[in-house]
C-alpha cells in the first residue's frame, strides 16, 4: 500500500498565523533553495473548536500507524477501522 497523505509527525502551529494550522515535521525545500515546514490541514472553526480540531488531525499520523500496527497484529476491530479508511481511498 503506497501512502497517499503527508507523513506524520504533524505539529500545531502557535504563532498568530500559523497557530490555524497544521505542519508537518519534515522540512522541504523549493526550487529557490527555501526550507521549510509544509501546511498539513488548516481549519477555520470557531476558537472553541479550533484547539480540538488541531489536536486530533495532527494526531491522525500516530493514530493511523498505530491501527494499521494492530490490524497486523490480528486485532479485528483494527482491521474493520484500516477497511472502513481504505475504502474512504
Amino acid at each position: 500500500m503506497t501512502t497517499k497523505h503527508t507523513p506524520g509527525p504533524w505539529y500545531v502551529g502557535s504563532g498568530t498565523y500559523e497557530g490555524r494550522n497544521i505542519y508537518s515535521t519534515a522540512s522541504v525545500t523549493d526550487g529557490e533553495g527555501f526550507t521549510y515546514q509544509p501546511v498539513v490541514a488548516t481549519a477555520e472553526d470557531e476558537v472553541a473548536c479550533w484547539d480540538a480540531n488541531a489536536r486530533l488531525i495532527a494526531a491522525a499520523p500516530t493514530m493511523y500507524e498505530y491501527i494499521a500496527s494492530s490490524a497486523s497484529n490480528g486485532c479485528a476491530e483494527a482491521r474493520k477501522i484500516m477497511e472502513a479508511i481504505n475504502a474512504g481511498r
